[in-house]
């Protein structure tokens, strides 16, 4: 038994029209958090000058954060969380419509493997 789910996804060869838009990677997220069935309880986003963004949401069951370097095309996610009735991969491919990348690498990784007391 786990006591929750890890998705990290590496996004490649994003859209540049995209990567760079921090108020639309805003709204992109926000709406993919909601439609996994994840509640947002605060978003922090942190843009970089000239450009890029760090996106921090904290939801009930956990986390999900953004990183992207548009200069490179490439965007780095992390959704974690307890709930495992998320739909994890609904969000994750609302942001991958919206990103365009070439190429995903993905990892979904158990977390906190435990025996369950008896």
């Amino acid at each position: 038994m786990s006591l929750g789910k890890h998705f990290i996804c590496d996004f490649f060869n994003c859209a540049p029209e995209k990567i760079s838009n921090n108020e639309e990677i805003k709204e992109i997220i926000v709406s993919a958090i909601k439609q996994s069935g994840a509640t947002i309880v605060e978003t922090k986003m942190y843009h970089f000058e000239p450009y890029g963004l760090t996106g921090i949401v904290i939801i009930t069951e956990s986390h999900f954060s953004i990183h992207t370097w548009p200069e490179y095309r490439f965007a780095a996610i992390d959704f974690f969380s307890c709930n495992k009735n998320l739909d994890f991969n609904k969000a994750i491919k609302i942001i991958e419509d919206y990103l365009k990348p070439e190429s995903i690498k993905k990892h979904e990784i158990d977390r906190g493997e435990i025996t369950p007391p008896e």
